[in-house]
């Protein structure tokens, strides 16, 4: 398996998700409550590139509140005509056509969310993510662990907004190699909405004090509204509208993610151990949990490894006496301590196979009461 020591904002969004789940209370001895996050990653639907996926436009109440501010400004427009200021009048319109035209050019992107290729016949990408006393177990294929890990947002414009300006860039190496050109490509007519923004503010700015009593008041109005619209729109959560994006786009729905709550590091450590993934090491995966580097962590983690390579049954492994002479030294504190971290292990396991039933059991019963419908 690869550690990273950072992923990217799409992992830190779905760990976001994740920490807001209803969680199962699982039984146990409880010092500080972590949280165990199984995901199975749905398969994502690429696009011909196996690294991109378009988002779709997401609907929202926000789109109709949009149209108060529009029509402020157009009644405001038509009052200074009314009122013969065509000072206020032409500057409330030339407001609403640049701001118009940037709007259209700007929100004509869509949002792409672009991961990293992988191999066809790469295993599964099983893996971990963990953020303090929440981890997350993603189980998928590697192309789709990767786009949470490695992916990114990212805004791609049509064809029509980008212009494409070529430049001659020099570059000098070693004397006598020559001159090399190489065209540069240079972005989008966004920069000319900026422009168009900019020459809006001024114009307004020197020309609104021209106008009659009455068009600075329409304007002040349709100015008031559209601040009252931008106020709003900032003060929406973006975390969370990215969230239910990336949430919409993979299809996470809460039929492939369960939490569930341990009341120690220890029981979060060896909650998942009866279908450990060949890919993990679990020696290094128990170090990534609790650090700890004394003896008596040392064969707790002898105890779990052995658990989970041998048949034998969680209190078979999960007892003093299978650690055998390793703990002959022990005094009383640490033999008291060790067991206490023992039972942890083995409670976890234990519930771990007791919730595997009742899901199992909650499949069954669901499947056969849709075939009892359909008959």
């Amino acid at each position: 398996g690869t550690f990273l020591n950072q992923t990217g904002h799409l992992a830190y969004l779905l760990m976001q998700r994740c920490k807001d789940q209803r969680a199962v209370k699982v039984d146990g001895r409880r010092t500080r409550a972590n949280k165990v996050t199984i995901l199975e990653m749905p398969d994502i639907k690429f696009d011909a590139t196996e690294t991109s996926l378009a988002m779709r436009s997401r609907d929202g109440f926000h789109k109709n509140i949009a149209l108060i501010p529009i029509a402020t400004s157009v009644v405001t427009c038509i009052f200074c005509a009314w009122g013969d200021d065509w000072y206020c009048f032409s500057l409330i319109l030339l407001g609403i056509l640049i701001n118009g035209i940037s709007c259209f050019v700007i929100g004509s992107a869509s949002i792409v969310l672009q991961s990293v290729a992988s191999s066809k016949n790469a295993p599964p990408g099983d893996g971990l993510l963990m953020d303090g006393n929440h981890v997350i177990v993603l189980l998928g294929k590697e192309k789709n662990v990767l786009a949470i890990t490695q992916g990114k947002f990212q805004l791609e414009y049509k064809d029509w907004v980008r212009k494409r300006v070529r430049k001659e860039r020099r570059n000098r190496g070693i004397v006598g190699d020559g001159i090399h050109h190489r065209p540069i490509t240079n972005t989008q007519r966004s920069g000319f909405c900026s422009v168009l923004l900019v020459i809006q503010f001024l114009t307004q700015l020197l020309l609104i004090p021209q106008g009659r009593l009455f068009g600075q008041v329409m304007f002040l109005a349709s100015f008031a509204v559209s601040w009252a619209y931008n106020l709003f729109l900032s003060s929406m959560d973006k975390e969370y509208l990215q969230e239910e994006l990336l949430a919409q786009a993979l299809d996470l729905s809460e039929n492939c993610m369960r939490t569930y709550k341990l009341g120690t590091r220890t029981a979060c450590s060896c909650f998942r151990l009866p279908n450990p993934s060949t890919r993990l090491r679990p020696q290094e995966i128990l170090r990534q949990f609790i650090p700890n580097d004394t003896h008596v962590w040392a064969v707790w983690r002898d105890q779990v490894l052995e658990q989970m390579k041998s048949k034998k049954s969680a209190s078979q492994c999960f007892d003093l006496e299978a650690c055998g002479d390793r703990i002959a030294a022990f005094n009383d504190v640490d033999k008291n301590l060790l067991s206490d971290l023992l039972m942890d292990a083995r409670t976890a396991h234990q519930q771990y196979l007791i919730l595997q039933v009742r899901k199992r059991n909650l499949i069954g019963s669901l499947s056969s009461s849709v075939k009892t419908e359909a008959w």
